[in-house]
């Protein structure tokens, strides 16, 4: 799967060059190195070439296939066989930055709806404790939190990785984080195991991606070899959603005593209420032990029920 952006030039460059310097074959030659001229140049001049006479360009001048972002605002040329090790080569493009400004929508963004919808891409899966899956094509794996678990959350003050690629506790582990809203701390967990392989570090500089666009420029992890059971598709996550809305507004009511009017969930609700609160109500609604236990039943157990 590659990048809809991502295009191929042959270049040219000089071998005796210090600084590299890429010329696209299709610029006009206004170099003299692809003509006679090419006698001329101090580097030539320094390290002659043994050629037969009639040569129409300099035997140190070289070809090579390149790709490139047609996006970007400045051109930057990779070489063919190293495009898979960046996002443009992999299913990793659908969240690039760039991608995203030049499309204005990702794939996952869904329409303006009304102020009490909690959108759920249909393209995605879900966890128990809120969270979102996206494998594309080529296995890359894509997660983060849902819009339900953002707009408990509010404004995100900080996010700090606890899990990280690589390192001596690499392999298939739950990728972990720890965000900061409201002046508390908050440890979230994807409760399904897989293998880390880059984390959203724009979220440390930006953590206010997570609230502006949770399913797209804030996710948080990227990685492999998901295993991934009982997750919920968008269609059955929607009215899911809805449901766990509606049980945080009677939960509010019965702690606070006050008449919920049936409405959306305030933004911000975790650091709104007591911390005790606030505790029981991640611990039944976005804690990885719920998660967990929503994977296994594939959402038919919800947390806090008695069976």
């Amino acid at each position: 799967m590659l990048c809809p952006f991502l295009s191929e030039s042959q270049v040219r460059s000089c071998r005796l060059a210090s600084v590299r310097k890429l010329i696209p074959h299709a610029a006009p030659a206004a170099e003299r190195c692809s003509t006679p001229r090419y006698t001329e140049c101090l580097a030539y001049r320094d390290h002659p070439h043994a050629e037969p006479g009639g040569v129409d360009a300099c035997p140190y001048l070289q070809e090579s296939l390149m790709q490139f972002c047609s996006a970007a605002p400045v051109t930057r040329f990779v070489p063919w066989s190293e495009a898979s090790m960046l996002k443009c080569g992999s299913g990793a493009f659908r969240y690039c930055d760039l991608y995203l400004e030049v499309t204005e929508a990702s794939s996952h963004r869904t329409p303006a709806g009304p102020e009490d919808s909690l959108p759920a891409p249909a393209a995605l899966l879900y966890s128990g404790n809120h969270m979102w899956l996206d494998r594309a094509e080529d296995g890359l794996c894509h997660v983060g939190i849902d819009a339900l678990f953002s707009r408990l959350l509010g404004p995100v003050e900080r996010v700090d990785f606890l899990t990280l690629p690589g390192g001596p506790a690499s392999g298939r582990r739950q990728p972990s984080v720890v965000l900061r809203a409201g002046g508390r701390d908050w440890q979230v967990v994807f409760p399904c195991a897989m293998n880390v392989t880059a984390c959203n570090l724009m979220l440390r500089t930006e953590p206010e991606r997570l609230a502006a666009d949770p399913y797209g420029r804030g996710w948080m992890f990227a990685g492999t070899d998901v295993d991934a059971p009982g997750l919920m598709n968008g269609a059955e996550a929607a009215r899911w959603m809805q449901t766990d809305a509606r049980r945080l507004n009677e939960f509010v009511q019965q702690r606070s005593g006050a008449c919920a009017d049936g409405g959306m969930i305030e933004a911000g609700l975790l650091a709104a209420l007591r911390r005790e609160d606030a505790l029981v109500l991640f611990n039944d609604v976005l804690s990885p032990g719920a998660g967990a236990t929503r994977c296994r039943a594939a959402g038919d157990v919800r947390p806090g029920d008695k069976k």
